[in-house]
């Protein structure tokens, strides 16, 4: 496992390998709030069952007025979905363009590995065979890297 963390560190450059590392971090902090998200089902509830609860709570009552939602239903909806979800979707957009320039770079790299070689290599094998080379592997360790950022991602929730 040191070796592939080697390996990724080689191929990331230093850039990417510090973006992968807050990108680790940021899915860590995204299971702490699926975490959370659990833990407020109750709290929900007693919003839901007490809608006085709203006026009855100085932070309530701010974001009711901020928000403009006088409806208890509406703004615990509001509040949890749009919290959790922003953070959600920046994290996912965060990681599929992380995976998306990974890939990028990658067969930017085989290429050049290609190019630079040797021109008895490039006997061997036609121009369509050497592309499809460097396709087949760079997404197929593109998706490898993504399986492992979602399962690791999926384990911190245990």
């Amino acid at each position: 496992m040191l070796d592939t963390f080697r390996q990724l560190k080689i191929t990331f450059g230093k850039r990417q390998w510090k973006f992968f590392w807050i990108l680790m971090a940021a899915l860590f902090i995204e299971a702490v709030f699926e975490c959370v998200g659990i833990g407020l089902v109750l709290p929900a509830v007693s919003v839901l069952l007490d809608p006085n609860f709203i006026t009855s709570n100085e932070i309530g009552i701010w974001l009711s007025h901020f928000l403009h939602i006088h409806d208890a239903d509406t703004f615990l909806s509001v509040i949890i979905i749009g919290i959790v979800g922003l953070y959600v979707l920046v994290v996912s957009y965060c990681q599929h363009r992380f995976i998306l320039t990974c890939q990028y770079s990658l067969k930017e790299k085989l290429l050049e590995g290609i190019f630079h070689a040797p021109y008895a290599r490039h006997m061997d094998q036609t121009t369509p065979e050497l592309v499809q080379i460097v396709e087949t592997d760079a997404d197929g360790s593109v998706i490898l890297l993504e399986t492992a950022m979602r399962t690791v991602s999926e384990m911190l929730l245990i």
